[in-house]
């Protein structure tokens, strides 16, 4: 009868494995993991096992690392960290399976280019060009081991992904192999079809030339380099843009060129016509580029006949709009050009045309607080009615924030007819939340509730709430609503200087963060009674809140403080103390935090537990384990005789 598939373990069963290996003696070690095997197989199904055991490795631990390299969830840190453990193992068979094994599986071309630079890299590489079912992407990386028989898969590869110039590249590398060299002499009996047929005819000519001679012809060595350049250039590499078809450029294999790319070609096609969105992305992490072409990539606006973005303001003068993925990426790439130094945070948000592009970049998690400085600082001294006419043009804008700004102060003061448009709508939230937080109310005050309340939802500082919230402080409604879209402690705390009605009340009502509730607690002032005796009568106090006004007779009367105290009687429900288990508590302590003391226990339990046997029985016990290590330790040496 067939046995039922085993269940996943879970996390602090599978932890007590991990937990036992490393506290086992090094001499017991491999033993014990193949008594473990399958319950670490299972336990590594789970990240927080991964990051678990990854801080249980140690140079003389190498039992958990063969299992680790085939988990199928580990990250890009976690894979590179492995890789490096791995080239540590003696067997080098068995190396060279798990170092494979650990390439293939890396998700990101990035991850597998820094794998491909480590020193056991020529081992996988020699493994794979055995399979010709390898897969063109995973041997890209690989070429700059300078294997050969890699510089002859990518040769022969007829994959969209495989670049002519990665092709003649691997040509030439192929050409400085011995005359006589096997590798050489099976490339050119290869057959070769489809695109990679034209580079093959100009590395046949060259290797003919080449045996009969014993040096390549230069003409055929030129046309070699030539292509070896081409994917280098503006063309090339929109081409492998287009020709890939997923919107992705693998910056490694450009940082991997011998011919680096063509910046001043790539500075004036981009003068001419904005480079693809998603090849900005990727040049721009490339080491050597240019500061100007950082700051160039930033500007999507259509071109004038000489190039360069107009400031003009008109129906159409922005072109079609950026959306979705594209802003991403534009955002993406400002992100890298900041952390790379390419570009200042001032000439980040100066430098995005059209300027509707902005509002991507000022809330993108990655920038949204190096950019919010620079932006508050471009629109100090801007009035409300600035601010609403230039929010009116921004959707036909192609230039920069300045040149909105600047045609907003040109056309006057009077506010445009009618209602703003969605698009003039959004990019206000951006203006109200970095304005000055009287010209923002001022803006919000020229709202109605519905507009003013839709800038309050979609605000991602909570300047644009603040400014709607104070603008519209009389109004119910609308101060129901914006109270309840307030989404982070800084925010209530702004409506809380603000003097807002209510907001004390739903403070101490419903949040527990001290400072919070002593602001909430300073706002309300004289009102503090009234608010707190409505609470108890209704949806009560927070018991944080409770606590903190215990005893304030400074604020409260008696009889209100003995309410108080009944309610905070009432909310003292006893909780039942989970049975975790103490003992494995206090061995996950020690092996994370106080490495002197587990290396004590384990001495100690290395003299207790003396064989792979009785460590297996002691990690059974340890998940449900309630008692001491001691104990625990013990426990298991009684049950193993």
């Amino acid at each position: 009868m067939p046995s039922e598939p085993r269940r996943p373990l879970g996390h602090l069963e599978s932890e007590a494995a991990l937990l036992t290996l490393r506290t086992a003696p090094d001499a017991l070690a491999v033993p014990l993991h193949a008594l473990l095997a399958s319950d670490i197989e299972w336990s590594l199904g789970e990240a927080d096992d991964v990051r678990f055991a990854l801080e249980l490795l140690a140079p003389d631990d190498p039992a958990v690392v063969p299992e680790l390299a085939r988990c199928p969830r580990l990250d890009d840190d976690q894979r590179i960290r492995i890789f490096a453990e791995l080239e540590a193992l003696p067997d080098s068979q068995r190396r060279t399976t798990l170092l494979t094994v650990l390439y293939q599986g890396a998700p990101a071309p990035a991850v597998a280019h820094r794998l491909a630079a480590t020193a056991g890299a020529a081992t996988v590489a020699e493994k794979l060009t055995r399979n010709r079912r390898t897969p063109a992407r995973m041997l890209r990386p690989l070429a700059r081991t300078g294997e050969p028989r890699v510089l002859a898969a990518l040769l022969r590869s007829d994959h969209r992904e495989v670049t002519d110039g990665e092709r003649a590249r691997a040509a030439l590398g192929l050409l400085r192999l011995p005359s006589a060299s096997p590798v050489l002499d099976a490339a050119l009996k290869q057959p070769v079809g489809g695109q990679a047929r034209a580079v093959w005819r100009e590395f046949a000519a060259a290797a003919a030339g080449y045996r009969a001679e014993g040096a390549v012809p230069p003409a055929e060595l030129d046309r070699l380099t030539a292509l070896a350049a081409s994917d280098g250039t503006p063309e090339g590499l929109i081409a492998d843009l287009e020709r890939t078809r997923s919107g992705r450029v693998d910056e490694q294999c450009l940082a991997w060129s011998a011919a680096r790319p063509d910046w001043a070609a790539l500075a004036a096609r981009h003068a001419r016509e904005p480079l693809p969105a998603a090849l900005a992305d990727r040049l721009v992490r490339v080491d050597g580029c240019p500061p100007e072409l950082a700051r160039a990539f930033l500007d999507r606006s259509p071109r004038d006949g000489a190039g360069g973005g107009s400031g003009r303001i008109g129906s159409g003068r922005g072109g079609r709009p950026m959306r979705g993925a594209a802003l991403t990426t534009l955002a993406r790439t400002a992100s890298a050009a900041l952390a790379r130094g390419l570009v200042t945070p001032e000439e980040a948000v100066a430098g995005v045309r059209p300027v509707r592009n902005l509002r991507a970049l000022a809330e993108h998690p990655d920038l949204d607080a190096v950019l919010a400085g620079p932006l508050r600082a471009a629109l100090a001294g801007a009035d409300a009615g600035t601010l609403r006419t230039a929010a009116h043009l921004a959707p036909a804008c192609a230039g920069g924030l300045a040149d909105l700004l600047a045609a907003a102060r040109a056309a006057g003061q009077a506010p445009p007819d009618g209602p703003l448009a969605p698009e003039a709508t959004a990019f206000l939230v951006l203006l109200m939340d970095h304005a000055e937080p009287d010209t923002a109310r001022d803006v919000a005050a020229a709202l109605d509730r519905y507009d003013a309340v839709w800038c309050g939802e979609h605000s991602h500082t909570g300047g644009a709430l603040l400014a709607a919230a104070r603008a519209h402080r009389h109004d119910p409604q609308a101060t129901d609503r914006l109270l309840a879209l307030a989404r982070r402690p800084e925010q209530e705390a702004q409506l809380l200087r603000a003097g807002l009605e209510g907001v004390a009340a739903g403070v101490l009502c419903h949040r527990s963060d001290p400072e919070l509730l002593a602001l909430a607690i300073e706002a309300a002032g004289e009102a503090l009674p009234g608010t707190v005796e409505r609470l108890l009568g209704g949806p009560g106090l927070d018991p944080a809140a409770g606590r903190l006004l215990t005893g304030r007779h400074d604020l409260l009367p008696r009889p209100l403080l003995e309410r108080i105290d009944a309610w905070l009687a009432r909310c003292a429900v006893p909780r039942a103390r989970p049975e975790w288990p103490q003992a494995q508590d206090e061995l996950r302590r020690l092996a994370r935090e106080d490495a002197p003391a587990f290396a004590a226990f384990r001495a100690d339990a290395a003299a207790t537990l003396r064989t792979a046997d009785a460590w297996l029985i002691a990690a059974r016990l340890l998940y449900e384990f309630t008692g001491t290590l001691e104990e625990w330790t013990s426990t298991a040496a009684a049950m193993a005789h």
